[in-house]
C-alpha cells in the first residue's frame, strides 16, 4: 500500500504558519491537501482558484485548502475520500495547540504516515515567550514535539537576540534540526518529498553552495523555473545538498545507528536503500529533522542498489565525511 505522508505544522500565534503554508503552495509541484482552521488567511491567488465551495478551494495546480471546522477527523477523512487522492496533507496546528497531539492522527489510519512535525518559532519573541507565565508552557511543548524547528523573522534580529533565541532553542529542543528563515521562506524540497527524481533534487540550483553534486549559481536574480513554478534563489549557498550510493547491501542495524547519529546540520534525507533484510528489493527511506521511516518499495529495480540524497545547512555541511561514515557501513 502506497501511504499518503501528513506533515503537521505548529507554532505560536503570529509565528508564520500561514505565511509557510503559502509558500508551499505558490512552489510546490505536488497535489496538496492543506487542512486550516480558516483558509481565509491564505493568501492564494485569484487566477488559481478553481473553484470555491464555502469549505473547501480547489485550486488549478491540484492542491485542495479545506477548512477543519468542528473536527479534523472528519475534514481528513474528507481529504482521503476525494476523487484524486492528494499526494501529500499538511495540517497547520492552531497557535496554541500541541502539534504531537495532531501528528497522532497520522498513525490512525493505515493508508497515512507521519512525515515530520514541523514547528515556527518567532526568533526575536521567543525569549520572552518561553518566559511568559500564561504561554510559556505551551510555546515549550510545541518546540519540543519538533522534528523541524524554523527560527522565523532572522533579519528582525540583533546579535545579542540571535544568541538568546539560539540558547532557548538549544535547551528546550536539544534534538531538533534548526533552520532560519525569513518570511517563512525556506526551499519546499526540506518540508515536502518534492516530487522529483533523485538526480534532479541533488542538482537544484536552489540548493548549492558546496554540495557534493551541487552546480554553484552565483546570480542572485537568476530564477529557475520547474513545472511551471519560480524557486527562489534567496536560498542559493545556504543549504547543499549530498548523494550517498552503494552497490552493495548494507547492514540493517548499521543504518539505524547511522541515520540516528547524522549531524544536525543533515535536514533531510531521502531515496532508496538496499538492505541486508532483502537483498533483492529496495527500502525507501524518507528523513525529515529527527524523524526518519524505512519501508518497502514496490517499484521495481531492474539492479537495486542504494542512492540517497542529503540536504545540508552549507555552512557547516561536511559532505566528505558524511559520505566517509556511510561508505563505512558496507
Amino acid at each position: 500500500m502506497v501511504r499518503t505522508p501528513v506533515t503537521v505544522i505548529g507554532g505560536f500565534l503570529g509565528a508564520g504558519k500561514t505565511t509557510l503554508l503559502n509558500h508551499l503552495l505558490r512552489h510546490t509541484d505536488q497535489r496538496l491537501a492543506v487542512l486550516v482552521n480558516d483558509f481565509g488567511e491564505i493568501n492564494i491567488d485569484a487566477e488559481l482558484i478553481a473553484s470555491h465551495d464555502g469549505n473547501t478551494v480547489n485550486l488549478s495546480n491540484g492542491c485542495i485548502c479545506c477548512s477543519i471546522g468542528d473536527s479534523l477527523v472528519e475534514a481528513l477523512i474528507g481529504v482521503m475520500q476525494q476523487a484524486e487522492r492528494p499526494e501529500h496533507i499538511i495540517i497547520e496546528a492552531s497557535g496554541v495547540a500541541d502539534p504531537a497531539r495532531i501528528a497522532e492522527l497520522a498513525t490512525l489510519d493505515a493508508s497515512l504516515e507521519l512525515n515530520a512535525v514541523v514547528v515556527l518559532a518567532d526568533a526575536p519573541r521567543l525569549p520572552d515567550l518561553v518566559r511568559d507565565k500564561y504561554v510559556g508552557d505551551v510555546v515549550e511543548q510545541q518546540l519540543q514535539s519538533a522534528d523541524l524547528i524554523v527560527m522565523n523573522k532572522v533579519d528582525r534580529l540583533s546579535t545579542t537576540d540571535r544568541r538568546d533565541a539560539t540558547e532557548v532553542l538549544l535547551r528546550l529542543a536539544p534534538d531538533a534540526r534548526v533552520i532560519e528563515a525569513v518570511n517563512a521562506s525556506v526551499p519546499v524540497e526540506l518540508v515536502l518529498d518534492a516530487g522529483r527524481d533523485l538526480e534532479a533534487l541533488a542538482s537544484t540550483p536552489a540548493l548549492s553552495g558546496g554540495g557534493c553534486h551541487a552546480p554553484d549559481c552565483n546570480d542572485p536574480d537568476h530564477h529557475h523555473d520547474h513545472h511551471g513554478h519560480s524557486h527562489d534563489r534567496r536560498h542559493a549557498n545556504l543549504f547543499a545538498t549530498c548523494t550517498l550510493s552503494a552497490d552493495k547491501p548494507v547492514p540493517r542495524a548499521a543504518l539505524t545507528r547511522f541515520l540516528d547519529g547524522l549531524p544536525k546540520d543533515v535536514l533531510r534525507l531521502k531515496g532508496l536503500v538496499l538492505t541486508d533484510e532483502d537483498p533483492s528489493r529496495p527500502m525507501l527511506l524518507q528523513m525529515v529533522g529527527r524523524r526518519w521511516t524505512l519501508d518497502a518499495d514496490h517499484r521495481l529495480e531492474a539492479t537495486p542498489k542504494t542512492r540517497l540524497v542529503a540536504i545540508a545547512v552549507a555552512a557547516e555541511f561536511d559532505a566528505a565525511s558524511l559520505q566517509q561514515g556511510f561508505a563505512a557501513l558496507q
